[in-house]
């Protein structure tokens, strides 16, 4: 597998003028799969994704579970599971929206900031009201 050297930062594709002069498959040199796994930034994304995919599952996993345990009725707390699939489409909008206007990292930090205080928040309350919080505002940021 090889990729246009510079496209993991986008400027492998240049400008509308350049472009236009030379065909997209026509790269001067090309960038190896060795080549991306010595890159810094691969193994940053690689990381950050893994930690998300880790605190999605394992809270998908548990929070129906968890909100029976503390004495939600078992269709509340499976609507409280839609529900938080739901929200996050509103999450994705949102992000959308943010990424464009100021960049992929800002939306990030948010994400991980406000897991951050959910998981804080459960440690320290395990009522009702504060689970449903838990719930809605982890789902989204599901992103």
């Amino acid at each position: 597998m090889a990729l246009p050297k510079g496209s993991l930062d986008g400027s492998a594709f240049g400008s509308a003028a350049e472009t236009s002069n030379e065909t997209l498959g026509s790269a001067k040199s090309e960038l190896k799969a060795s080549d991306l796994l010595r890159d810094s930034k691969l193994w940053y994304l690689l990381v950050i994704y893994a930690i998300c995919g880790f605190q999605d599952f394992f809270v998908a996993t548990h929070v129906v579970a968890f909100a029976r345990d503390q004495g939600m009725g078992a269709v509340v707390s499976g609507n409280l599971f839609a529900l938080m699939g739901l929200v996050g489409v509103a999450g994705v909008l949102m992000t959308g929206f943010v990424s464009d206007r100021f960049g992929p990292m800002l939306p990030t930090l948010i994400c991980f900031a406000i897991r951050i205080a959910l998981f804080g928040l459960v440690m320290v309350t395990t009522s009702v009201v504060a689970i449903i919080g838990f719930t809605l505002v982890y789902g989204f940021t599901f992103w």
